[in-house]
């Protein structure tokens, strides 16, 4: 009878859909948008807020998203950079699963994590966990090892090919400090993670000992992210955190490091401001920068921000367009860049009281493209991927 309800509402869902008119009109308006863009969204809320059911989207741009794959669960899923595979980690089972995003012919695979989980609690792995190699032909995985599952021992970091049949240990940090937010060159020999109230590590090929990349601890893990050729990694430092009255807490500079661990340069920094995604145009000239706006305390929800392009070389700072996060305590953690390096797709609420949908900048002219999708539903913030 379960089941039989459950389909219901995912066939009134559908209908809802289907009664939108001319949902993701907006798309079509952009005649000069190509490629391909693929995202997660989550909807049918329980009374907790809790989402019942997610699934993956995709669009031939400028042609309308359409739904490709549903799942009764609302575990983060991690799409490739292809946009045709997706990665998903479960916490209680302590599986990590891969499937297609378009349709079910490839059967899911999935392998047990022996000695380690992903990080996160009881329902699913925190996205930060996973990271595709740019070409999706292998995926990262961030395990937090343990006996005992109230005290962690350290970290894994293991880099599994797409198909899961095979996979090698990249480094392995001991001590009970979280890590996380991995990011990996394209040719997989370099690699680089932050710990929450430490520092940001490059670990080159083995046996190499790891080099200390930031200046500054950060009480947060943060995101870090490779230039396409792999010869600079871009991070965020945050200000005095640990000194009353606390007044840089909410201070972020954004830096850029060779991968050597040398050449590091402050580039731009964004006050007021909880931790800015980040990500490398196709050309590794530019950077995108997500900055949600703070104030002192204390609700994540309801935020205003801003898109901003920043000139690595120049250091010249270019605000794109400004957002607002509605319901969703949530922002772009890797914005999507089009391959042509003229559009950024990132989340944002149309209204305060509404939820994150995919949208679209112009990042020469600031026009503003809105996906729309079905009234009720949210994007998760970092699984936004725009492949060619």
């Amino acid at each position: 009878m379960r089941q039989f309800a459950t389909r219901l509402a995912f066939v009134a869902w559908l209908m809802t859909v289907a009664a939108i008119a001319g949902p993701f009109a907006h798309a079509q308006e952009a005649p000069g948008l190509t490629g391909s863009l693929y995202f997660s969204a989550w909807w049918d809320m329980d009374a907790r807020g809790a989402p019942r059911s997610s699934g993956i989207f995709g669009a031939t741009l400028p042609a309308d998203p359409v739904l490709l794959r549903t799942f009764t669960d609302y575990a983060t899923r991690l799409i490739s950079p292809d946009g045709h595979l997706q990665a998903a980690g479960t916490y209680q089972q302590r599986t990590l699963a891969i499937t297609k995003t378009d349709d079910s012919h490839r059967p899911s695979v999935s392998v047990a994590l022996a000695g380690g989980v992903p990080p996160g609690g009881a329902g699913g792995a925190d996205g930060a966990s996973f990271s595709w190699l740019p070409d999706g032909s292998a995926l990262l995985a961030t395990l937090v090892l343990f006996t005992d599952p109230s005290q962690p021992e350290g970290t894994q970091f293991v880099l599994f090919d797409s198909a899961l049949s095979s996979n090698h240990v990249l480094a392995e940090v001991l001590g009970p400090a979280v890590v996380g937010t991995p990011s990996i060159s394209e040719d997989g020999s370099l690699l680089a993670y932050s710990q929450a109230g430490g520092d940001v590590w490059l670990q080159p090929p083995a046996p190499a000992e790891r080099i200390r990349l930031s200046k500054r601890s950060s009480q947060y893990q943060r995101t870090t992210a490779w230039s396409p050729d792999a010869s600079q990694l871009a991070f965020f430092e945050q200000g005095d955190w640990k000194t009353p009255p606390f007044s840089k807490i909410n201070e972020w500079t954004l830096v850029v490091a060779g991968s050597d661990g040398g050449n590091y340069r402050p580039i731009a920094t964004f006050a007021n401001t909880a931790q800015p995604g980040l990500s490398w145009s196709p050309d590794g000239t530019k950077l995108a920068v997500v900055a949600p706006n703070v104030s002192e305390c204390c609700s994540l929800a309801n935020l205003s921000g801003t898109v901003s392009v920043i000139d690595v070389a120049t250091q010249t700072l270019h605000q794109v367009t400004d957002f607002q996060t509605g319901q969703d305590s949530g922002w772009t953690q890797r914005p999507a860049w089009s391959p042509d390096g003229n559009y950024i797709a990132y989340g944002a609420s149309e209204t305060s009281e509404g939820h994150l949908t995919p949208h679209i900048v112009d990042v020469t002219t600031s026009d503003r493209t809105a996906i729309a999708i079905p009234e009720g539903a949210s994007i998760y913030g970092g699984t936004i991927v725009w492949a060619p």
